[in-house]
């Protein structure tokens, strides 16, 4: 079997043009077909040597968004929690300067408020302690509870009222007060303190009664007189003593000039003991004197003589039969008796008889 001999591949076109060799370069570039009078490119060999990069420190071009270039930095973008943290910084320099350009927060704070002066606020708290006033001031005002309170101790105002207060006091807290108006000194207490120590008689006028006695200013400070202290006998109608000026002793209060607590009936038992001592030396059977009801009972009247009690028996009240001296007679009423005996007078078993006949 004979073997053919290799036919020689010939071109079938004239003057064909050699086949380009393929490069072996990865990622090689595809073939665009060439543009009208579009520029030769630079064979690899004939670019202009690459310049060296510039140095670390040097800032490096900035391409933006629409292409242009810019020598500043690029900076890094922050992650999620540097983001949330300069977030929360932002809005809290915001805030901050929102309130410094409130002229509100700007008078807030700026000073103390002195002794003397006048403040309008708003009550934010009602507590036992005080009564709390935020007018405007770095801390807030606090005023006594009683100030607010009628006559059952109950109080007048609630938890977002308007009060307008003086101020009286600025060691250890804002103290107000709705009484002293402005201009008007605060309290002397340390002459109210004086004269607790030393026995001395003050002078107070009556403002108002509670459920447990008289409210009183004394020397610029609230004080408090009970039912008790009133007087020597029973008082029927506290009320009638409002508006009154009347002599009080101190019977207790703090250092701090609260919890004042007044007697007058101090002050009208050391006067009857010496009224008491003068009426013994002139006193005597068959004298006729003016008395004043202190007290009924069933059976009679006593009769307050100046300084010395005496009793008008049921008996003697009058010349008809009385069953219910009270029926006659009343506390506080004015009367003419006659001494019709006395025994022990001065003495521990004193006893002085009266007759109304």
């Amino acid at each position: 079997m004979k073997t053919q001999p290799e036919e020689e591949v010939v071109s079938t076109t004239e003057n064909s043009v050699p086949e380009e060799v393929v490069s072996t370069t990865e990622n090689p570039v595809p073939e665009t077909p060439p543009e009208e009078n579009a520029p030769v490119a630079k064979k690899p060999e004939d670019a202009p040597p690459v310049e060296p990069a510039p140095p670390s420190d040097a800032p490096a071009a900035v391409v933006d968004a629409a292409g242009q270039t810019s020598d500043e930095p690029l900076k890094p973008e922050p992650n999620g929690a540097e983001a949330a943290e300069e977030s929360v910084e932002s809005a809290g320099t915001e805030k901050l300067a929102e309130l410094l350009d409130d002229p509100a927060e700007k008078a807030r704070g700026t000073a103390t408020p002195k002794k003397g002066s006048r403040v309008r606020g708003t009550v934010v708290r009602i507590a036992d302690e005080g009564v709390f006033i935020d007018f405007g001031g770095r801390e807030e005002g606090v005023l006594d509870p009683r100030e607010i309170q009628d006559e059952n101790g109950a109080a007048t105002k609630e938890v977002g009222a308007k009060i307008q207060a003086t101020v009286v006091g600025v060691e250890g807290g804002i103290k107000l007060s709705l009484k002293a108006k402005a201009g008007r000194k605060p309290g002397n207490v340390p002459a109210l303190l004086e004269a607790s120590k030393n026995s001395l008689t003050v002078s107070g006028k009556v403002v108002g009664v509670n459920k447990g006695g008289l409210v009183v200013y004394v020397m610029g400070v609230r004080a408090f007189c009970p039912f008790s202290q009133i007087d020597r006998r029973y008082v029927d109608s506290p009320e009638s003593f409002i508006g009154r000026k009347l002599p009080f002793k101190v019977a207790s209060m703090d250092e701090k000039g609260k919890n004042v607590v007044l007697s007058r009936r101090v002050l009208l038992e050391e006067e009857a003991k010496e009224e008491a001592s003068k009426l013994r030396e002139t006193l005597a059977v068959g004298m006729e004197l003016t008395g004043m009801v202190a007290r009924v009972r069933p059976f009679g009247a006593f009769v307050d003589l100046g300084g010395l009690d005496g009793l008008v028996h049921v008996s003697e009240i009058s010349h008809r039969r009385v069953k219910d001296p009270g029926e006659i007679l009343k506390p506080g009423q004015s009367v003419k008796v006659q001494v019709v005996k006395i025994d022990d007078l001065g003495g521990q078993s004193e006893r002085i008889s009266l007759s109304m006949k």
